[in-house]
């Protein structure tokens, strides 16, 4: 069984121990119990990125495990278990829309957000938005481009005698 961890509102963020400092006008700093988690520009610091941060700061250091959490109004339980999925088991339901999209490049590949639209060949996040990109499509190139590039390495390392 794996814990999925998923926040449903900010509360749950303070429940868990998160806190905000503000050492300065320009500066947020993301504490867990004390600990340092990041740090934000104020002016950069959205909910979605707390909330990446949160969810990394527990998988990291608290040795929770990320499952693809359930749709937006399902009724769940923060950190309820869920079942690991592999890329043959994501669905288009899987992935409404972009931060779906973010989830999943990071849970799967490992890569941010301005690596995912990069490789979609947008300049960054805004671009992607207002481009009006469909994520299941996009998530489809992503897993090709990602399964291509394991396939051209195969067979780089052999000696050849």
């Amino acid at each position: 069984m794996t814990t999925g961890a998923r926040f449903n509102s900010q509360r749950e963020f303070v429940t868990r121990g998160f806190t905000l400092k503000y050492p300065d006008d320009d500066v947020m700093v993301l504490l867990h119990e004390g600990e340092q988690v990041a740090v934000f520009s104020q002016a950069g610091a959205t909910e979605s990125g707390l909330h990446i941060e949160c969810i990394r700061h527990m998988v990291k250091r608290h040795g929770w495990r990320i499952g693809i959490p359930p749709m937006e109004g399902e009724d769940a339980l923060p950190f309820e278990p869920v079942e690991e999925k592999t890329l043959d088991d994501v669905v288009a339901e899987d992935i409404p829309d972009l931060n779906a999209l973010f989830r999943v490049c990071f849970y799967f590949w490992q890569i941010q957000t301005d690596e995912v639209c990069r490789q979609l060949g947008y300049k960054d996040l805004w671009d992607a938005h207002f481009a009006g990109i469909n994520p299941w499509q996009a998530f489809l190139t992503i897993k090709k481009l990602k399964l291509e590039n394991k396939d051209d390495g195969k067979g780089e390392h052999e000696i050849h005698q």
